[in-house]
């Protein structure tokens, strides 16, 4: 269950991030917090606390519509770290492949 679930995080989190990021163009901001929301549990599971922080503070300021500059902010450290993020579970999942 865990190595399914690593191999969709692989794939899953940089399209929702991706996601988000479009979304802030258009200043969706319900639909930036349904996205941080479903994806919490996973940023949880895998994650540091910078990122887990980072997501809470999305999905909180989003709900609360205060502090949009700050979900900006934060939905662009999320996009720079996506790749490193990605990188990070691909090592953790070769590791319980070994």
């Amino acid at each position: 269950l865990m190595v399914m679930t690593m191999q969709s995080l692989i794939t899953e989190l940089p399209k929702d991030i991706n996601k988000m990021n479009d979304l802030l163009q258009v200043q969706d901001w319900e639909q930036i917090r349904a996205i941080s929301h479903r994806c919490k549990p996973n940023f949880m599971l895998v994650t540091n606390p910078e990122i887990q922080y980072l997501v809470i503070t999305i999905e909180k300021n989003c709900k609360e519509n205060s502090n949009l500059d700050v979900v900006k902010k934060n939905i662009d450290q999320l996009f720079e770290l996506s790749p490193k993020l990605v990188d990070m579970i691909e090592s953790e999942l070769h590791k319980i492949n070994s």
